[in-house]
């Protein structure tokens, strides 16, 4: 299974750098078929394995993909634009993203040592609630994180640094799509309990 995200990744790339095989293969091509699979198979070998996977590992991997995105950003005078970089999917997209997905799996490592989800710690119970709900948070993230776009430009005009813009663009996208989520959560929990009020006296 650990090998299959490997040889998906090489026929992304194949694709990239010899753009006649990104054929065309249902309502996609083989470009995005490949990225988005490969990412979802590396997710399901990292699930199996990684109580065999070391911090240090990690470690190592996030310092080379470090090294390589500061070599690109260095040789190409500045951050690449990741939005046109997204459509379709490019080496240096998977390059960029990878930060994220390495982020994560740190993230899980230290939940698997230490329990954290299971703690008493509100961070360890968001990020549980997080995880349980993740599906709709991820329907839900897509609208909301296209609102930024109404407000950035304006917080570039007034002279706030990238920091700061990223900060608070983080800020409102996690907030608003976990309150919306809570939302939806207890609005299925209330329209569940009337069906089976309706059921209930129907019955009788």
């Amino acid at each position: 299974l650990y090998l299959m995200p490997f040889i998906i990744y090489g026929a992304f790339l194949l694709t990239v750098f010899f753009p006649g095989t990104d054929l065309p293969f249902l309502l996609t091509d083989l470009r995005h078929l490949t990225f988005y699979l490969a990412i979802f198979l590396a997710g399901a070998a990292f699930d199996v394995y990684r109580k065999h996977i070391s911090m240090g590992a990690l470690s190592m991997v996030w310092a080379v993909l470090i090294l390589a995105s500061l070599v690109v950003v260095y040789q190409t005078g500045g951050l690449p634009d990741l939005q046109e970089a997204k459509f379709s999917p490019t080496s240096l997209y998977l390059l960029f993203s990878s930060h994220s997905i390495i982020a994560f799996c740190v993230l899980l490592v230290y939940e698997t040592r230490h329990a954290f989800s299971k703690s008493t710690h509100p961070l360890g119970k968001f990020t549980s609630w997080c995880g349980r709900h993740s599906y709709r948070i991820y329907l839900w993230q897509g609208m909301v994180a296209s609102i930024p776009f109404l407000f950035v430009p304006g917080l570039i005009d007034r002279g706030f640094p990238p920091l700061v813009i990223f900060l608070i663009s983080l800020s409102w996208t996690v907030s608003v799509s976990a309150a919306i989520t809570y939302g939806h959560n207890r609005l299925m929990s209330a329209n569940s309990l009337i069906r089976k009020m309706n059921d209930w006296i129907e019955q009788d």
